[in-house]
């Protein structure tokens, strides 16, 4: 369903990580926290683990449809993925990915493809902090190497590569609700447009909306919907 995710920039994410605000030279031993949830580019993935020897492993469960559960991890960089596999008749949690962070990096969407061997997985991710989006807003996400602008409903917005930006949609009306986005992409003769599309939506949802590029260059969206619970003392 996310084959066209392939076409990140990995270069782009990766240099992004590690030029978040004025990148630091940091200890080996320096303990990072981080924030994330992942989405796989390939299939679900239910095997994978984080954590370490020291403080012990969590399993995770990354959705191919959605973006998973909150996870957190709070150890050293970079932030080691594993599986488990057999070593001298024991089980052992071996590496099979990695992702640089620093101490710039507090949350973020995390991009996990593996391998045609389902043995490693490549891990991106892009600057995120979950607790801005809340029901009745969208949040875009330019997963695409261009600049690209445009209109979310009546919204204008911009996004460089690998930016992000929240806007608010239409929630007055009872229902479902049609968001239309129209979007152009900037090219050497000028802006040329490339998606005319609307997603629903109701009033009680949040989107995340990936825009994502196909290998012919042509782009594509994928809303991720999502209900966010209030917070504790406003149910109370």
């Amino acid at each position: 369903m996310f084959q066209s995710i392939k076409t990140i920039p990995c270069c782009l994410l990766v240099s992004l990580i590690l030029n978040i605000g004025h990148a630091q030279d940091v200890s080996p031993e320096s303990i990072f926290q981080l924030s994330w949830r992942g989405i796989s580019v390939g299939k679900t993935i239910d095997d994978l683990y984080i954590g370490n020897p020291e403080s012990g492993f969590q399993r995770v469960y990354i959705p191919n449809g959605a973006f998973s559960a909150e996870y957190s991890y709070r150890g050293t960089a970079p932030m080691y993925f594993y599986r488990l596999s057999e070593v001298s008749g024991r089980q052992v949690h071996t590496p099979v990915g990695a992702l640089p962070i620093n101490s710039n990096l507090k949350g973020a969407a995390l991009f996990i493809n593996p391998d045609s061997s389902n043995k490693k997985v490549t891990v991106n991710a892009i600057p995120i902090d979950w607790d801005k989006l809340v029901n009745g807003q969208t949040r875009l996400v330019n997963l695409t190497s261009e600049t690209v602008a445009g209109f979310l409903g009546g919204t204008r917005f911009a996004l460089d590569p690998m930016q992000t930006e929240i806007i608010p949609f239409d929630a007055a009306s009872s229902g479902v609700i049609k968001v239309t986005i129209q979007l152009a992409v900037r090219e050497e003769t000028g802006w040329q447009p490339k998606l005319n599309s609307t997603f629903g939506v109701t009033d009680d949802m949040c989107v995340n909306l990936l825009i994502t590029q196909k290998t012919n260059g042509s782009i594509e969206m994928i809303p991720l919907r999502e209900r966010k619970q209030p917070p504790q003392d406003v149910q109370n």
